[in-house]
């Protein structure tokens, strides 16, 4: 999301993660936790470069540009996340 303030973070819980799906809905919902907790947030740039895939680490990987860091994320060419529990 963006810059992240300790002082809020040491108030927060962090959800266990078992799966893709917790995954997913855990930062979902995590995320309005903190923007709630924190009052105001500092949003990094959300333009996104998506480059040409690559082979990386044994797997077809896509790079994932936003200017301040580059991701590299698995391809899965359709993902399943799955309803919330």
């Amino acid at each position: 999301m963006g810059v992240y303030e300790r002082s809020v973070l040491e108030l927060m819980d962090f959800p266990a993660i078992k799966s893709k799906s917790d995954s997913y809905w855990g930062e979902q919902e995590w995320t309005q936790e903190y923007i709630s907790a924190a009052g105001s947030v500092t949003c990094f740039d959300t333009l996104q470069r998506w480059l040409a895939h690559i082979q990386l680490h044994g797997r077809e990987n896509v790079p994932h540009d936003m200017g301040y860091a580059v991701k590299y994320r698995e391809w899965i060419p359709n993902p399943i996340v799955g309803d919330r529990p």
